[in-house]
């Protein structure tokens, strides 16, 4: 199976800008990157020579790298608007930002939620931590995230804790989806624990808990996304990288 890995192309990024994707899913035999520029999908107005000549640069140094890397890499080349990108993102595996390179730039509006694929932020650099926090809020999103995080990762992230969050059930067959839900993580990892949230601030005793570990990964459905675009600052002090769908 190949793993296809969207980059956005014009983010701030360090110069090597494939290298890190690459080395975070270095694991991966068969992968390919799908470059793409935000501006195509959400800028607004008649872009300027120079930012023509600026993005005729970036694809160049990136092509480059590539070839130099010896990775299967292509652009997006069909930018109608925000919604062309939504469906090309439908195809693809895995988004991959670099959250130490965009912690002070905000994101385009409803970027986040357009992406169809789940996301992977990370900061510096991704290796599976020692202890992954999944937030089950019973909402198939988180499951989704889940099931894809194991789907890459497993093999890696099989001897790690992971603690699921659980967001109080409300009836029993709630209750039943968790046992479920429980059941399946404790086939697929070899140390598992359960710490029961209620669901008033939980955004704050999620991040509260996160701090407290040594730059652990959190995996989540929905709410990711309002973490990634209210507390990014936050969780670049504490390292907390994230893997996330909102689908």
């Amino acid at each position: 199976m190949n793993c296809n890995i969207l980059l956005p192309a014009d983010l701030p990024l360090p110069s090597q800008r494939i290298l890190g994707a690459a080395k975070a899913l270095s694991h991966l035999e068969h992968k390919s990157f799908s470059a793409f520029f935000l501006q195509d999908y959400f800028g607004k107005g008649e872009k300027s020579k120079s930012d023509y000549l600026a993005k005729i640069d970036v694809q160049v140094a990136l092509q480059q790298e590539a070839k130099i890397l010896s990775i299967d890499f292509e652009f997006l080349n069909y930018y109608r608007n925000h919604l062309s990108l939504n469906y090309q993102s439908s195809f693809a595996d895995l988004l991959v930002l670099s959250g130490s390179q965009i912690s002070e730039e905000p994101f385009p509006e409803k970027f986040l939620e357009l992406i169809e694929c789940p996301t992977l932020l990370y900061f510096d650099s991704f290796t599976i931590p020692d202890e992954i926090v999944f937030l089950f809020d019973q909402d198939k999103a988180s499951l989704a995230a889940l099931k894809s995080f194991i789907s890459l990762f497993g093999d890696l992230a099989k001897g790690k804790r992971i603690t699921i969050i659980t967001v109080s059930p409300g009836d029993d067959e709630d209750i039943n989806y968790e046992k479920c839900l429980v059941n399946y993580v404790q086939k697929e990892f070899d140390d598992v624990g359960i710490v029961p949230m209620q669901r008033y601030d939980l955004e704050e005793e999620v991040l509260k808990m996160l701090s407290k570990l040594e730059a652990p990964l959190l995996i989540a459905g929905k709410p990711a996304i309002a973490l990634i675009e209210n507390k990014m600052s936050r969780l670049a002090k504490y390292g907390i990288s994230v893997y996330y769908s909102n689908h």
